[in-house]
């Protein structure tokens, strides 16, 4: 009788645990695109008038020059060796690209400059911002590479612990930590002398907690925006004010 109590008990923390601690980002996010996913609308007001308030800017499709497609590297077998189980990691530089749905997701460079292409437009800043997949002239061209964009986790995890992981993060213990480093590199071009007007490559990093209701997992909890690309978006808005001001 004991012995059935303490069974139904445990089948039920676990299908709690198994339930709650599920991805919460969903194929439809992946295909509409993970970083514009986990971006926050912020609608400026409306700009003083300035010479970037007469000026229409274009955010090409990037480039993605990273290796994609490229075969995922782990030593997650250290966590079954006692004097191990924090040296163990998992390199993934297709994360947006993994599981069965690869194809329908959204390709990184596309997404991101889709979400650039957003910034720029809800800045209130510009006469017009034209996406990748929009047709205009524009004076200034946003053109970009994505050089890295690599998913690291570390599990700590011990022996048998492994197979006990879902009620370890059950109970708000951590499971291990989680890092992203992603490199970009962004130019401004003159659409009509196809001069560079200025370029710069920008190398971020987001770090967390694996853990079921914190940390900021990115395969829970998405791409994270406000550390990846905000200090990039912030930089490339002060050199397009810049160089129109420069160019009037």
């Amino acid at each position: 009788m004991k012995t059935s109590i303490v069974w139904s008990i445990f089948c039920g923390i676990s299908l709690v645990v198994l339930s709650v601690g599920c991805s919460s980002v969903t194929s439809h996010e992946y295909t509409q695109g993970i970083i514009q996913s986990s971006r926050i609308f912020q609608r400026a007001e409306q700009a003083s008038p300035s010479p970037a308030s007469q000026t229409v800017v274009k955010v090409c499709c990037f480039s993605e020059s990273r290796e994609r497609y490229a075969g995922e590297s782990h030593t997650l077998w250290l966590v079954y060796l006692p004097l191990f189980c924090t040296a163990s990691s998992w390199e993934r530089s297709n994360w947006l690209l993994w599981g069965s749905d690869k194809g329908g997701y959204k390709p990184a460079g596309l997404d991101m400059a889709e979400a650039i292409g957003n910034e720029l437009d809800e800045s209130g800043l510009f006469k017009q911002v034209y996406g990748p997949a929009t047709e205009g002239q524009a004076e200034w061209l946003v053109e970009g590479d994505i050089r890295n964009l690599t998913l690291r986790t570390y599990p700590h995890l011990l022996g048998c612990s492994v197979f006990f992981a879902p009620l370890i993060g059950g109970i708000g213990l951590p499971l291990g930590q989680w890092n992203i480093e992603q490199q970009v590199h962004l130019r401004i071009v003159s659409s009509k002398t196809h001069q560079v007007a200025w370029e710069q490559t920008f190398t971020t990093q987001a770090r967390g907690l694996i853990a079921a209701y914190y940390g900021r997992y990115p395969l829970q909890f998405g791409y994270p925006y406000d550390q990846a690309m905000r200090p990039v978006v912030n930089e490339l808005i002060m050199q397009l004010k810049k160089v129109c001001s420069e160019a009037r």
